[in-house]
């Protein structure tokens, strides 16, 4: 099995959570586990787990919508940092060249494209939320 962290998906090391509440039945506790590429990630979800949100819950009428916001949902500060990506992005796009469309990107540029996006994403959350992390 291949799991990933729960925040920014990356290969997790070794942090995880279980939800403590001990009156669950064994299925569900189970089905809280989460792992964590970081402490900082951990901590992330602690703070959106203490306020109600659940990270990656998709509304599935509209799994793919183009309204973040709409499919799930996001903080303001998520918001933010989605909407931070898009400087680098435009950066890389310039860089590859504004007249080659993305069905044209070779296989390098498109994992270029999407390390960018995750990269800055996950930087800048991190960033965002490093003052409501407790300790």
């Amino acid at each position: 099995m291949y799991y990933r962290c729960y925040i920014c998906h990356k290969p997790p090391r070794g942090f995880c959570w279980l939800d403590p509440n001990r009156f669950q039945s064994s299925e569900n506790r189970r089905a809280s586990f989460k792992r964590f590429c970081s402490k900082t990630c951990q901590d992330i979800h602690y703070q959106l787990h203490r306020k109600g949100v659940d990270v990656n819950s998709v509304s599935p009428a509209h799994p793919c919508s183009r309204d973040i916001s709409a499919s799930r949902h996001v903080t303001d500060l998520e918001q933010k940092a989605a909407e931070s990506v898009l400087a680098p992005l435009a950066d890389y796009v310039m860089a590859v060249g504004m007249e080659k469309d993305l069905g044209s990107y070779s296989k390098d540029e498109i994992i270029g494209l999407v390390d960018t996006v995750l990269e800055s994403y996950h930087c800048t959350l991190q960033e965002l939320y490093k003052d409501e992390v407790p300790f």
